[in-house]
């Protein structure tokens, strides 16, 4: 993901704001420059995927630089799929752990790694569930 921020001169500048790893080599990473980048505005009355985040447009300075990063975007969908199988493993997981052991769960995701935590009655607090069959 990219951001534009202000720097001191007052220029907009791209910088990270989360890391999205498609597999390109970081001195040529490095090197692809952003002109502009920013979401498209929500519209309200769009119910077929309220949850959805909105799109974001990216400008970039160089056509070599665009098609580079087009041609990765298999492994950023390899990745998200990969993401959405860890989930539908946990979340059985968590059933079967609430059904015979009486646990409280709660699976929580980042854009990077999704995992399982647990806990005993309401009063405690959440823990990562470290399976114990390794």
């Amino acid at each position: 993901m990219v951001s534009l921020s202000k720097n001191e001169v007052g220029k907009e500048t791209a910088e990270t704001t989360g890391k999205i790893d498609l597999c390109i080599d970081p001195i040529v990473e490095k090197n692809i420059i952003i002109q502009s980048t920013h979401r498209i505005p929500h519209n309200p009355k769009d119910t077929y995927k309220p949850s959805m985040p909105e799109p974001i447009i990216v400008k970039f300075a160089r056509m070599c630089d665009r098609n580079l990063v087009l041609s990765h975007v298999k492994n950023l969908k390899h990745a998200i799929q990969s993401l959405i199988i860890k989930r539908s493993k946990i979340s059985r997981l968590a059933y079967q752990l609430r059904k015979n052991k009486g646990l409280k769960t709660a699976i929580r995701k980042t854009n990077y790694d999704v995992w399982l935590e647990t806990r005993h009655s309401t009063k405690e607090q959440l823990e990562k569930y470290v399976s114990k069959e390794h």
